[in-house]
């Protein structure tokens, strides 16, 4: 069933992106053509110069930060580390920090000049007015960063627990502090730079800077697991530390005596803090509870003053108070807003990278619009341009569906396949027929062609319902099961990759889809027996597309791309996508409507664009990362006249052009 359903999405994402689609036999009608576009049309010429239509902006977001003046909005996504002017959030961002994907942790320094971000293998301190790297830093994955009073130190806190003190002048290590059982989840100096507290699992300790060694353990995990409590943020606030733990919620102890006193809660019971946030001179303190509400509090009185700001926010959570104490950045849901301090009122909302949530994808082959399969049970029509919805068809257990090239019509396959007038936001017709796999209209949007699991090809009527005599319905003859289909831009030629029961795809047979006669049959095996070939056909084929003039087949196979000639049968040339780009698995392919370019993508960022005549790669792109996983449906194709490159991974849809 698996395999059923992936072999339907991919051959609706390869019939979106063409435009003269399954000409019926004997058919001489024009299909709509693309709207054109002032755009340039991407060429050989100009393709290295390819870069994102409009502006890049934040999505997914996970937290945020205030520079000290207040100036400077630090926004961390799963790809980027962003700064934003904080007076004018409409703007285009003032720089992407591009160290690693999914940052750790962030850290302003006091003169907030520099930002340290903590990656995976590296920390890097970046220069905040030119966006430029000042130091790398051999600390992996620090989940938590913060710089000492004076700017001269920085000490990081890693997923393994150690704790380490370094020079931000040269990026040296000065000195292993210790390290905790247990991650690291947050750091903070006193006022003059002398303790540092550290807050992990079960462990919560204080550090004396001058002589580096451990002072205090105010609580360990040598307790019973029960009992044992998380500590998320730690904060010095004049004579007091402050601790958020899962447990015991937000409590104060006072640092006369070393810490000799019992610590006393933010109110009469824990308030449990999913997210935490104090001000920088204390005055404030803003909590958002398991429950989703964010309230604002002022201690250090142990009476604390509350004040609800809003309930029911989406985790996950995270906070930040400006510096002026007015406004509240609470990040929910991977959103960020800002809330007035003292109105409790919503002031803004982030701008972020337009996303279109959904399942299954297809352009319209006027380019004007996209179709979607959502979670929910209805399909959505967006215009391209605005990312407006323009209709929503209610129908559930969709797995597909396909634009009539006038762009008109909308066919999906419901478990059986039903045909909307898009425009008219009405439901035409409904083909009965419900083991379809491969489904598309003929160039003059009269008829519906089908494939069903038997390899029988039909042609259906729009209008009436009823199988047609021409062309005729034939059935395609597989010695084996096809496990990926292909059909030609002009509708003339299908191809099935088939394979015996191992995973090898052995064979790739086309035929004409005019009487089901065999053109050519493209043969792995064979291939794979040259070494210079270089062709591992044991990895299977996970896509197929024909070049505009049907004279090139490519497939991708693992980190493979294999151009076969479709005239001779031979297999021209081999690429191996890992060395440009830093992914190991090809997916989706897509070539340009002159033929001259091929554009790949897969499992992980980059999206290679190659010549097609050299098999060399002219440019390397790299979109801006929302849900790059490694099952997400990737799509990618051209638009009609040639001016855009469409991608998209997840959710995540991006426009690119030469500039």
């Amino acid at each position: 069933m698996k395999r059923f359903r992936f072999l339907i999405v991919l051959m609706m994402i390869i019939f979106g992106a063409l435009s003269d689609i399954l000409i019926a036999h004997g058919d001489t009608s024009t299909p709509t053509p693309a709207a054109q576009s002032s755009r340039p049309v991407i060429t050989l010429a100009n393709a290295s110069r390819l870069t994102v239509l409009g502006t890049p902006r934040p999505h997914n977001i996970r937290f945020a930060a205030w520079s000290p003046n207040g100036k400077v909005l630090a926004v961390a996504d799963d790809s980027a580390i962003w700064l934003i002017d904080a007076n004018d959030l409409s703007a285009p961002p003032l720089h992407k920090l591009q160290g690693q994907t999914d940052p750790y942790s962030f850290a302003f320094s006091p003169d907030g000049t520099l930002l340290a971000v903590g990656y995976k293998s590296m920390t890097v301190l970046w220069d905040v007015a030119t966006g430029t790297r000042k130091q790398t830093l051999q600390a992996f994955m620090s989940d938590a960063l913060a710089f000492s009073p004076d700017g001269s130190l920085l000490v990081s806190g890693s997923y393994q627990g150690t704790i380490r003190l370094w020079s931000v002048a040269n990026g040296q290590s000065l000195a292993l502090l210790g390290s905790s059982p247990f991650r690291v989840n947050s750091l903070a100096f006193n006022a003059d730079g002398s303790r540092l507290a550290s807050g992990a699992y079960g462990d919560l300790r204080i550090w004396d800077v001058q002589k580096r060694v451990l002072a205090v353990i105010l609580d360990s995990a040598s307790k019973p697991f029960d009992e044992i409590d998380e500590y998320t943020h730690v904060a010095f606030l004049d004579d007091l530390l402050v601790s958020v733990g899962v447990r015991a919620g937000v409590q104060f102890r006072s640092v006369l005596h070393d810490f000799a006193s019992s610590p006393v809660s933010l109110s009469n019971k824990p308030v449990l803090a999913a997210a935490y946030a104090l001000s920088t001179d204390g005055n404030l303190a803003a909590v958002i509870d398991t429950d989703g509400t964010l309230s604002v509090w002022e201690p250090p009185s142990y009476h604390a003053v509350q004040r609800t700001i809003v309930g029911k926010l989406p985790s996950p959570y995270a906070l930040a108070i400006s510096p002026d104490n007015g406004t509240l950045a609470v990040v929910s849901g991977g959103h960020l807003q800002f809330w007035g301090t003292y109105n409790g009122k919503l002031g803004a909302t982030l701008p972020e990278v337009a996303v279109v949530d959904a399942d299954y994808f297809t352009f319209s082959p006027d380019g004007r619009s996209f179709a979607t399969i959502s979670k929910t049970p209805s399909i959505t029509v967006w215009d391209a341009a605005s990312l407006t919805v323009k209709a929503t068809l209610n129908m559930a257990g969709c797995a597909a569906m396909h634009f009539s090239p006038d762009s008109r019509l909308l066919a999906a396959h419901c478990t059986t396949i039903h045909i909307w007038d898009v425009r008219q936001h009405t439901q035409i017709n409904n083909l009965l027929q419900n083991d379809v796999t491969v489904f598309g209209f003929s160039a003059d949007n009269a008829n519906l062609i089908t494939l069903d699991s038997h390899f029988r090809v039909r042609t259906w009527a729009v209008k009436s319902n009823r199988v047609t005599t021409s062309p005729p319905s034939f059935e395609v003859v597989q010695s084996s099961y096809p496990i990926e289909v292909t059909i030609s831009d002009d509708g003339q030629w299908i191809a099935f990759s088939n394979r015996g029961y191992e995973r090898a795809v052995k064979q790739i047979t086309i035929w004409k889809l005019i009487d089901g006669t065999p053109i050519v049959t493209l043969n792995r095996v064979n291939a794979a027996a040259d070494p210079k070939n270089r062709l591992d056909i044991s990895q299977g084929v996970s896509s197929t597309v024909f070049s505009p003039d049907k004279s090139l087949l490519a497939i991708s196979s693992y980190n493979t791309i294999e151009l076969w000639d479709t005239r001779t049968g031979n297999l021209r040339t081999t690429v191996k996508f890992d060395q440009y780009a830093n992914q190991t698995v090809v997916g989706t392919l897509a070539f340009s409507p002159d033929g001259t370019l091929l554009a790949t993508t897969g499992r992980g960022k980059s999206i290679v664009v190659w010549n097609v005549q050299t098999a060399h790669a002219v440019v390397v792109l790299q979109p801006e990362s929302v849900d790059f996983e490694s099952d997400s449906e990737s799509y990618l194709t051209f638009s009609a006249d040639g001016s855009l490159l469409i991608s998209r991974d997840g959710s995540h849809v991006q426009y690119w052009t030469v500039q």
